[in-house]
């Protein structure tokens, strides 16, 4: 399938966004998902991910997080509700393309992206549909000013989840995944978790030889688009 690929900023209150979009050349009206990226950013692996995406006939746009915020601040917990509102406008922008379908978006998140996933399926009603790829469930930092935990909004999960786990990782650790299974399971909200044995965090970043595990990677992917084929279209 052919696609268009470009660069471009979206608007978030004062801020301009940096990001990453691809979509199919198409006559018809696409769904659309938001990637959201580890901590390294808006880099070529994330931007090769929009592409895929694309390729399989989604418009798929990745926000540069660090566009308002330096990383280290947002990835340590001190601004997850700007992030969170950051990609909530970069789901209204995908929104009002005129070749997307606007009532069905959905999120795939790596990582901290992951985690701002979890939170923005909580959070966020218009999206339809969740991916993670070994994000964590808490903020980097627990304080009064940032008390958010993605098992404790679990209750007001939209859409069902997705979630790839790698099994060695301390950032989610599989007790962290437990929680979050336990936290789906009470509020009867629809999941489907997978663990690679042997795999580490990280396992489908191809720009990554220490940490990418192919057979991991190709697997979770598969399951990602059949996920999204059964979600969104």
């Amino acid at each position: 399938m052919d696609i268009v690929s470009l660069p471009l900023a979206y608007k978030s209150d004062d801020a301009a966004i940096e990001s990453y979009l691809s979509f199919p050349k198409t006559e018809s009206r696409c769904p659309g998902v938001l990637v959201l990226s580890e901590r390294y950013g808006l880099v070529e692996y994330v931007k090769d991910v929009c592409r895929r995406l694309a390729r399989e006939g989604y418009a798929a746009i990745a926000p540069e997080m660090r566009s308002r915020r330096d990383v280290d601040e947002l990835v340590h917990g001190s601004y997850d509700m700007i992030a969170v509102k950051d990609c909530a406008h970069a789901i209204k922008y995908l929104q009002s393309l005129d070749f997307v379908q606007p009532q069905r978006i959905g999120v795939v998140g790596f990582c901290w992206g992951g985690y701002m996933a979890g939170l923005l399926a909580c959070l966020d009603p218009a999206v339809r549909a969740t991916v993670i790829f070994y994000g964590t469930t808490h903020a980097g930092e627990r304080s009064v000013k940032n008390p958010l935990s993605v098992p404790e909004l679990a209750e007001h999960w939209n859409g069902p989840l997705l979630g790839l786990y790698a099994e060695i990782d301390r950032h989610p650790t599989l007790e962290d995944v437990k929680e979050l299974e336990a936290a789906l399971k009470k509020h009867r909200k629809s999941f489907e978790f997978k663990i690679y044995p042997g795999a580490k965090h990280g396992f489908h970043n191809d720009s990554m030889p220490e940490r990418y595990n192919a057979e991991a990677a190709e697997d979770g992917w598969r399951r990602t688009l059949d996920f999204l084929k059964t979600s969104l279209r």
